[in-house]
């Protein structure tokens, strides 16, 4: 399995040989999805610093769209390609 794999009409989170997991269907909006990256400079990564020096989140960007987020002690993160809240992905809304 790689990240370009389809993604499964039903939730395989219940069996452990499948990880990593795939968000199932009813979870992604493909519309929102990026297409194959083709070079590194597509990437960006800003870590967002508390006022003590420490990360507390970063943000994703693909082609300079914001694509996703993590915060410190938040399970799991954010993305523009999850269509609803699950287990593996939160809905960002931007």
């Amino acid at each position: 399995m790689d990240n370009q794999d389809s993604s499964p009409h039903e939730p395989e989170w219940k069996d452990r040989s499948k990880m990593p997991f795939l968000n199932p269907v009813a979870f992604v909006d493909a519309s929102r999805m990026s297409g194959p990256l083709c070079s590194e400079d597509e990437i960006e990564i800003s870590w967002l610093v508390g006022d003590d020096g420490i990360a507390t989140s970063l943000e994703l960007y693909i082609r300079g769209q914001l694509y996703g987020k993590m915060v410190v002690g938040a399970k799991p993160g954010w993305t523009i390609a999850a269509s609803q809240d699950g287990p593996l992905a939160k809905r960002l809304n931007c």
